[in-house]
């Protein structure tokens, strides 16, 4: 999932300064140790700890609204997330150079080869909080949308169970009529897989008597369509499909959407968020 612009990243902002002033504060590496000076050394460690949360604003609150299409969830992959890392990396180690250069310019020099030392001593310092925060980033929202599936399946379930017991609606029949008010679909609800959206028409695909799957075209909108239907359990899964929620067989999916699998229906129908609340709530 991309980083997203908000109050929601001061975790990250203070832990990106607290972690190196403390680090570098109590193991004293990189020759910190040989400052016998304590207000030098610590105004010293202290530039070292302003220059990363100024880092993460910029990468994610500035970059964030300058390239909004990269970090939008649908552009944003693995490959995203190691650049990200690695050019917040980038970002300090310039912070730092600048710092040691301003500070200590005898021990690091203003050269290419001081900047490398610079950006060697930060990506050592930065590799563990860096690899620990993506793993426990992972973790959180492989957690947070995987719940859904979950829940959305158990509602399936017990939709399946209400429908059962409910004997009047196996004897119901589903006529939709077409904008012309003339043309009409008429079928048994339960044979119904799914409703989609087809420019000025609707696509109503169900299960024929012999168990073949049959299409036909309605000139109408879905949200026409979708007023003509009183059977709870089917509903809108997405602005360009209806599913019968009898059908649904699996639910799958990641934190860029899920996927509704639907027996003897060959491709998921997607679930987009606005509707998925609807589905999770069906039963």
């Amino acid at each position: 999932m991309a980083y997203t612009i908000g109050w929601h990243n001061w975790p990250l902002v203070v832990g990106s300064s607290v972690f190196p002033f403390l680090f570098l504060y109590i193991f004293e590496p990189f020759t910190l140790y040989t400052i016998t000076d304590p207000f030098y050394k610590l105004s010293l460690i202290s530039g070292f700890a302003a220059g990363p949360p100024f880092c993460v604003i910029f990468m994610i609150e500035i970059l964030g609204r300058i390239f909004s299409k990269v970090y939008h969830e649908k552009g944003w992959t693995v490959g995203s997330e190691i650049l990200f890392v690695m050019g917040l990396i980038l970002l300090i180690a310039i912070c730092n150079f600048a710092n040691v250069v301003l500070q200590h310019s005898d021990k690091i020099p203003a050269t290419a080869k001081g900047f490398g030392m610079m950006l060697l001593f930060t990506a050592i310092i930065s590799f563990f909080p860096a690899v620990t925060f993506v793993w426990f980033r992972y973790y959180r929202l492989n957690r947070q949308y995987s719940r859904p599936a979950k829940v959305m399946e158990t509602a399936l379930v017990e939709e399946k169970q209400t429908v059962n017991n409910q004997t009047v609606i196996t004897h119901s029949v589903l006529t939709l009529l077409a904008e012309n008010g003339k043309d009409k679909i008429v079928l048994t609800p339960q044979n119904l897989c799914y409703i989609e959206a087809d420019d000025n028409y609707v696509t109503v695909v169900y299960q024929e008597s012999d168990g073949k799957l049959k299409k036909e075209l309605l000139r109408s909108s879905l949200s026409k369509v979708e007023s003509q239907i009183q059977f709870t359990y089917i509903r809108r899964c997405h602005r360009s499909y209806m599913v019968n929620l009898q059908r649904v067989y699996k639910v799958s999916g990641n934190a860029q959407g899920y996927k509704l699998h639907l027996w003897q229906v060959a491709e998921p129908l997607p679930v987009s968020r606005g509707y998925a609340k609807q589905v999770v709530l069906a039963s």
